[in-house]
């Protein structure tokens, strides 16, 4: 089978479709919410006072956290736990361990809990 589609799986163009046609909401596919969440939590996020810098980008279907200061670089891929329009909870796997990495959504704001640090969200990425 071949398609000129890209951005999705064809299985998920085919939900999609199916669910137009049968008069359902396609809109309410889980894929469909998980991809609105997303593009909601990529940005630039600050801790308080601008001491700390993270990014969040979406990266091969998942999100990644990319942090940068002058002698270390590091991306940090982000496993999804549990997915809703106002809450996200992700594991992050790192040297130390699993890390929690929660995400809150409030209208146009959002703030992560990461490690011991409360960042919110200052610009789009």
């Amino acid at each position: 089978m071949s398609s000129n589609c890209s951005g999705y799986p064809l299985s998920l163009i085919a939900q999609y479709t199916l669910a137009h046609m049968l008069g359902y909401n396609p809109e309410a596919l889980e894929f469909r919410k998980i991809d609105r969440v997303y593009g909601k939590l990529q940005g630039v996020y600050e801790t308080f006072k601008g001491t700390m810098r993270l990014t969040v980008r979406r990266r091969a279907g998942t999100l990644v956290i990319e942090y940068r200061d002058r002698p270390v670089e590091d991306i940090t891929p982000l496993t999804p736990v549990k997915v809703e329009e106002d809450y996200a909870l992700f594991t992050a796997y790192t040297l130390t361990g699993r890390i929690p990495v929660e995400f809150r959504i409030k209208g146009d704001k959002v703030e992560m809990l990461y490690e011991r640090y409360k960042l919110l969200k200052v610009q789009r990425a």
